[in-house]
């Protein structure tokens, strides 16, 4: 009966997405991951100081190697984000950023109503942008509307550790990272 309790208990308190059972994987510089931003969520640590100009950069292609999209931190002493193709340029962080140097930043690409990304640092949402013709450049649709296969950290002096998120219920495949 107490292992019954605990598992109920287990279940209510676990929120429903959440990295489960997934060990922090070292950022391999340069090589392709096979990776679906759609299907996983992705989580990255960060030890930079602000003001030390490290930059995040993950670059995201379809099955074919096509840019499917990138995400870019820069640590400069107003730290900024960019997305290519452009939306909106390069835009200063707002002011709720966690102050703390040691950062997980979570990436979320939805596609329920509209292309949506969604950037989170410890937890704070910091980014929520719906693209749009409006608030991208020409190429977001065409780029951003690709099938996410592969993820790569091109010129990132930023991101130590990487891992998916799970959703509750779901297992990662065996022959691949996620």
């Amino acid at each position: 009966m107490t292992i019954f309790y605990t598992l109920i208990l287990l279940l209510v308190v676990t929120p429903p997405s959440t990295a489960i059972d997934q060990d922090w994987k070292a950022v391999p510089r340069g090589s392709g991951i096979d990776y679906d931003l759609e299907k996983y969520p992705l989580e990255i640590k960060t030890d930079s100081a602000l003001g030390s100009n490290e930059t995040m950069r993950v670059r995201f292609d379809d099955s074919n190697e096509e840019h499917a999209g990138s995400v870019m931190i820069l640590f400069t002493s107003t730290p900024y984000f960019y997305l290519s193709p452009s939306c909106g340029g390069t835009l200063a962080l707002p002011p709720n950023l966690p102050s703390s140097t040691n950062k997980v930043w979570r990436i979320t690409l939805t596609r329920i109503s509209g292309i949506r990304l969604k950037i989170r640092c410890n937890d704070v949402e910091i980014v929520n942008i719906l693209m749009s013709d409006s608030t991208c450049d020409s190429q977001w649709k065409t780029e951003w509307g690709r099938d996410v296969a592969k993820m790569s950290f091109l010129s990132d002096t930023a991101s130590d550790y990487f891992r998916p998120v799970l959703r509750l219920g779901m297992r990662a495949d065996d022959n691949r990272i996620i």
